[in-house]
């Protein structure tokens, strides 16, 4: 089965407010459709008054009762829109919510791969807000109303076929059909359009969002005309790819909302006024009939939300499981799964614990597209080793060390964590395993203390000064304003690179994993840092497993054995 079919976007609770969104939409039909047919009778007493003046009425109705009915139904038609309105906005907004934040723990769980999968940032962004926005208000403002809509006409017919006359009712109803057909065409023509439209959307946010983010790059090579001009470019695109998407949809809505309108009421007219001259029907009945097409045209009503609303829901919708199905489809295999498979029997459960490594690789190989870049890889991790990869840049030392940590996924085979493989581990216990520091880490906006609880939100102040001592940071918060408390500013913009790197690490040793995988921790700060950095690696108690990636000599020196990567291979390099 597909994975992206596996993946429910609506709640429970979504699916509860569409489907009574539909039936007070069916409501205010049934409201309106009494209000009608009431309004039918007191027209046709009417004429018959006006028709045989002077002498008794033909058609005799009890007025009170009547109005007493109109008023009902004009009830029921406030209650049902609003109603309505009311549910399907606030679920709208509550599911939007519950959404986002599926997107964005989807994020946290697998950004790396998001990268190489061309779902970066701006892909992100767009996702969390245009897309999420787009599906919520198409499955629950919009839905609903349109289930209900495309029963109302059924419901009417049915009605007319067993209240009014059968030929009429029975007749239409047979025809009805022709109506969702009409717009399922559309559909099909006008859906490349809209998804092209959406993909102009991506490409726009995408680049906008890079031209933000580089902005000193961008004025240090004095390239702001040229960035502006592109994106003035790429603007003008988006706006062609709309205005074609919108021109569609308008010949669309002429066509269906004007000559398929008047063609339904025509025909409603012409049948009512044949069985009326038939004798087949009196003229409350044929009134009736003609007044009912209002309700009859309810999907047509539809039609420019569905172009303007449907078209670019279902488009979101399809891009946000894809999004998600990769993550929250990766569960871990059962014992039945994985027993007998290579590296992933049962029997790895039962080594003994003095036996079990931190990490074991028995011959990893690993490809990007038309790229080869590990082949054969052997390591065994003792539990508590210091372990140094090094290596010319793209050797692929960030690539094993994101395979340990779990943001890739490949050969899950070959690799075993404490004794387990990652078959058996899934992608969220292998990231539970391991806690990792990045060349440059992610400071969220807030306090020191705000970002040392992301790794452990019931850590107290007593924890959280106790994991800043051991990165070495402790100090240097203590002369901060707020102290725990200090801001540090949008991404880490009051740290230096040191001290951000230090924070990364007390999230770490709060995290309370034992394996720690570090990419390059010191690469990108000064001296002083370096060496702050180094003597917090070097306190670490031996119960925690470091396998870290570094050009620099100061941190070769922690290591007990050093590993390089070249050409794909890893060969052990002997200390002297």
């Amino acid at each position: 089965m597909n994975k992206q079919a596996k993946i429910q976007l609506a709640t429970a609770s979504a699916r509860r407010s569409t489907t009574l969104s539909a039936l007070l939409r069916i409501v205010g039909a049934f409201g309106m459709a009494l209000a009608l047919t009431q309004a039918a009778q007191i027209l046709a007493a009417a004429i018959s008054a006006h028709k045989t003046a002077g002498q008794e009425n033909l058609i005799a109705i009890d007025t009170t009762l009547t109005l007493t009915l109109i008023a009902l139904g004009c009830a029921l038609v406030v209650i049902g829109t609003a109603g309505e309105i009311l549910v399907s906005s606030s679920a709208a907004r509550r599911e939007e919510n519950l959404l986002r934040r599926r997107i964005l723990a989807a994020r946290y769980r697998a950004h790396q791969q998001d990268f190489r999968d061309g779902a970066g940032p701006a892909h992100v962004v767009s996702l969390l807000t245009d897309n999420a926005e787009r599906y919520t208000e198409f499955r629950l403002a919009y839905l609903g109303g349109t289930i209900g809509a495309l029963l109302i006409p059924v419901l009417t017919l049915l009605y007319v076929s067993l209240a009014i006359d059968p030929v009429i009712g029975l007749t239409l109803l047979v025809l009805y059909p022709v109506v969702p057909l009409l717009v399922g065409g559309f559909m099909s023509i006008f859906r490349k359009r809209s998804a092209a439209s959406q993909w102009q959307r991506a490409i726009l946010s995408s680049k906008y969002l890079d031209a933000i983010r580089n902005l000193i790059t961008i004025r240090l090579l004095n390239a702001g005309e040229r960035v502006e001009e592109n994106l003035r470019e790429e603007g003008e695109r988006n706006r062609g790819a709309i205005m074609r998407l919108l021109a569609g949809n308008q010949l669309v809505i002429i066509i269906l909302d004007g000559a398929v309108s008047l063609l339904w009421i025509s025909l409603a007219a012409i049948l009512s006024a044949l069985r009326y001259g038939s004798g087949a029907i009196d003229l409350a009945g044929a009134l009736s009939v003609v007044f009912l097409t209002v309700l009859l045209i309810e999907p047509i009503a539809q039609v420019a939300g569905f172009f303007y609303v449907g078209m670019g829901g279902i488009a979101s919708g399809k891009a946000i499981k894809k999004y998600l199905s990769a993550a929250e489809t990766d569960t871990p295999m059962t014992a039945a799964e994985f027993t007998g498979r290579s590296g992933c029997d049962a029997a790895n459960s039962d080594t003994a614990t003095s036996d079990i490594a931190a990490v074991e690789i028995s011959g990893l190989d690993f490809n990007y597209p038309g790229q080869q870049v590990l082949r054969g890889i052997e390591l065994r991790v003792p539990a508590g080793a210091r372990i140094a990869l090094t290596g010319p840049s793209g050797s692929g030392k960030s690539t094993l060390l994101a395979l340990l940590a779990g943001d890739l996924t490949a050969a899950e085979l070959a690799i075993n964590i404490a004794g387990r493989p990652l078959c058996e581990l899934g992608t969220a216990g292998i990231r539970a395993q391991s806690a990792v520091v990045a060349q440059k880490t992610w400071i969220f906006g807030g306090t020191i203390a705000d970002n040392l609880r992301i790794a452990a939100p019931n850590a107290d102040d007593t924890q959280l000064w106790e994991a800043l001592e051991r990165a070495n940071l402790a100090g240097e918060v203590r002369t901060m304003p707020g102290g725990l408390d200090s801001d540090v500013g949008e991404r880490g913009a009051f740290l230096s690179g040191g001290q951000a790197q230090r924070l990364s690490l007390a999230r770490a040793w709060l995290s309370g994993r034992k394996l720690w995988l570090l990419d390059e921790p010191t690469a990108q700060v000064d001296g002083t840092s370096e060496r702050l950095l180094g003597e917090a690696i070097a306190g670490l108690p031996r119960d925690i497993t470091i396998i870290f990636s570094t050009h620099r000599d100061a941190l070769l020196a922690l290591a007990d054995q050093t590993f390089r990567l070249a050409d794909g291979g890893l060969t052990e390099v002997k200390h002297d």
